[in-house]
């Protein structure tokens, strides 16, 4: 560390190599902080040369946040292991499930949630710590990886076509044309390629729910169990609306060792042209578990495809808003979960493939990159410059071929055809999915080596 200046007020706290945060040299007292959201305005030149006038928080401003993150930081790693308890209890003895993943949110990226916080409106404030905490809303990440299907064979396939019905009626020549078009990934016209989308969509819904549905019952029966704890449900009567199956309500009268769950929000994203995670069945089930209905005129958030909860009473604002935020134009793809955990910490649950979990690993770097969040490597620096110097048009492509990309995976997830997409010959090939790949892992291996002697500490200016 260098000498401390007399007049120093601010002084970096490094969380990670090469990585901080900016805090007070005296830190406010955790149990005294709040924070208003105070402004300054710079002066920056644009891409032509204009100037450009933008609101930044004033260093004060980000020096308490600062402090902040590094109280949460702790608060956060002190509640992650009973919450992680409580996943690995949950899923873990379930023979769908292949992996469970937990961390807490780091101080980087808790900063980084506040100060959006602050900035979502004029004289945002934080009252108390309590306040900062709830802006965070899932400190706690975990990951639900589950397994994959065996892999179809072309019988099978053709027997799944023959039996498919839609409105009841079995497939039409075209229909099955296009259908296994969609299936074997072979050329279709524009014209039908919506048409088709939906065909395959149809197809596919009992292998998602093949691959889920242990994790879903399990939801279901978690929810109705803190239903029952906390509301005083009554099974037996709930048995009378016929929403779900009764041999899976039976579990909840006979099976002492169901653990309850609380969920506030459900989240099931897929692409344009890609496939969810849960079926549209399995939102449905999930939110008649939850007693979706509106309280103080709002819905609880559920953000899926429409078409999934078909028997709520949604207004044209609300099913449009739920069709934008569940589509993601680059393909990201994941169900997810916000809880409140029995240790009082708001979580995040993710369900996820295994190879849908990799290439989310690293596919979000474009998007961050194209918002200005750049912190990467300085191994990402040519990958940055490609990103950046695309048109906006140019840009939705890529994310097309990144969709491709996620597609992909999932139908190796589904043991369905897959033929690996490769990046248009307009595109630098160091924006390949492979590529994106291959500076992840080595930026990976690089923090690890990095971390090996690091320890959180504050630098003062020489």
């Amino acid at each position: 560390m260098g000498k401390i200046k007399a007049a120093e007020k601010f002084v970096k706290y490094f969380i990670k190599p090469g990585k901080s945060l900016t805090v007070n040299k005296n830190m406010q007292p955790f149990e005294k902080f709040s924070c208003v959201g105070k402004f300054k305005t710079i002066n920056q030149k644009g891409k032509h040369g204009e100037i450009i006038s933008k609101e930044v928080l004033t260093e004060s401003t980000l020096a308490d946040l600062g402090d902040a993150s590094v109280w949460i930081d702790a608060h956060l790693k002190s509640l992650l292991p009973g919450a992680r308890n409580e996943v690995v209890d949950f899923f873990g003895s379930m023979g769908s499930v292949e992996k469970i993943m937990n961390r807490a949110k780091g101080a980087l990226s808790v900063e980084a949630k506040l100060e959006r916080g602050l900035k979502q409106a004029p004289g945002q404030t934080f009252k108390n710590i309590d306040e900062a905490i709830a802006c965070i809303g899932d400190g706690i990440g975990s990951r639900v990886i589950t397994k994959s299907l065996n892999k179809l064979s072309e019988k099978e396939i053709e027997t799944m076509v023959s039996d498919m019905l839609i409105d009841g009626q079995k497939l039409t020549c075209k229909q099955k044309d296009l259908l296994m078009r969609a299936i074997y990934q072979k050329n279709i016209k524009p014209r039908d390629k919506e048409e088709a989308f939906r065909l395959f969509e149809t197809f596919a819904q009992p292998l998602i729910e093949k691959r889920s549905q242990e994790v879903v019952d399990g939801l279901t029966l978690g929810i109705l169990k803190e239903r029952m704890l906390n509301e005083g449900l009554d099974i037996k009567k709930l048995k009378d609306k016929g929403f779900f199956d009764e041999k899976l309500l039976d579990r909840l009268l006979t099976d002492n060792g169901i653990k309850p769950i609380k969920v506030t929000e459900i989240n099931n994203y897929r692409g344009r042209y890609g496939l969810p995670e849960f079926s549209n069945n399995q939102i449905r089930q999930l939110a008649d578990a939850l007693n979706y209905q509106r309280v103080d005129g709002k819905l609880l958030t559920i953000y899926s495809d429409p078409r999934g909860l078909g028997r709520y009473n949604y207004t044209l604002e609300e099913t449009a808003k739920q069709a934008q935020e569940s589509v993601k134009a680059s393909g990201y793809r994941t169900a997810q979960i916000n809880v409140v955990h029995q240790n009082g910490a708001l979580g995040e649950i993710q369900f996820r493939g295994k190879y849908t979990n990799m290439i989310g690993e690293y596919e979000h770097i474009a998007y961050d990159l194209r918002r200005n969040k750049n912190t990467l490597g300085e191994n990402f620096d040519e990958f940055k410059q490609a990103i950046l110097k695309l048109s906006d048009d140019e840009y939705a492509k890529y994310n097309e071929y990144l969709e491709s990309c996620y597609n992909y995976y999932n139908r190796l997830e589904l043991g369905l055809p897959a033929i690996k997409p490769k990046l248009p010959t307009r595109f630098n090939k160091i924006l390949s999915e492979e590529n994106l790949k291959a500076l992840h892992d080595a930026d990976e291996a690089l923090q690890k080596e990095l971390n090996k002697n690091f320890s959180p500490h504050i630098s003062y200016a020489a």
